[in-house]
Formats: structure tokens, sequence, C-alpha cells
């Protein structure tokens, strides 16, 4: 598949989106074989290029290969990083003793602080604006 070939170009070029786009073909087939090994190792890219949504991948795909720690890692890293879903997941495994209090503790502060620092009136007033008036279609 086209796509596929663009995508790799795309990424060795530095595109993160592209890497992670190139692994969930990967995962699902599209294009090409389903190969997790190759998927994991664009995941492993994309992470590496700054994409929390592959680090989240990474942190889920440790976990169904029982690598409890190296999985939270990723979930921890993103979670500092500002993703919702890997706080979230990081929260989940608090109790369970798969963080400690103190990774959990700098997990969260990271992450208000991510939030924070992307905060602007000029957002506020779009969320506000979306919530208002739906999807525009002209």
């Amino acid at each position: 598949m086209r796509a596929n070939e663009l995508y790799l170009k795309a990424g060795e070029l530095g595109s993160a989106e592209a890497y992670t786009n190139l692994a969930c073909n990967y995962e699902m087939g599209r294009g090409v074989e389903i190969d997790y090994k190759k998927a994991k190792h664009c995941y492993e890219l994309a992470a590496m290029n700054g994409c929390i949504q592959a680090r989240r991948q990474l942190g889920g795909i440790e976990m169904q290969n029982g690598n409890v720690t190296r999985g939270m890692k990723h979930f921890l890293t993103a979670a500092r990083a500002g993703d919702k879903t890997s706080l979230d997941t990081v929260q989940a495994g608090y109790p369970l003793g798969w963080v400690t209090k103190d990774d959990y503790a700098n997990a969260l502060r990271g992450y208000q602080k991510r939030r924070d620092d992307v905060k602007s009136e000029q957002r506020d007033k779009a969320r506000k604006a979306e919530r208002l008036f739906g999807d525009w279609k002209d």
C-alpha cells in the first residue's frame, strides 16, 4: 500500500505521527500483513520522536506481554506529558502496587503542569464555542 511507504518516508524524516500511523497499520493489517513486532518497533520510533499516543500504546503492549513494570513506565511518561488516559491507568495501577505513591504523585504533578502550560484564554473560548455550537458544516 502506497500510504505505508509514505508513512515510512515521513517517519524517517522525523514525523512521529507517521510512525504511529504505520504502527497502527501493522497492528490492523491495513495494506500489510499483521506484524506486531514491526508495529511495536514503529511505536518505539514514534515515542522517541515525542508521540504521547505511541508511548501509551507501548505501555499497553508491555502490559499485554506481562511486563507490568515496563508498561507502567511508559504510562508514567505519557501521563507526565499530559495524557489523561495514561494518568487514569497509573491511578488504577497504584492500589494494585504497580506504581509507588511517589511515582503516582509525580505523574499527577507532571500531568497538571502540562495541562497548565497549554491553557490559554483563546483555547477556553474555542472550547466554549464548540460546546455551544457543536460542529459546523457549511
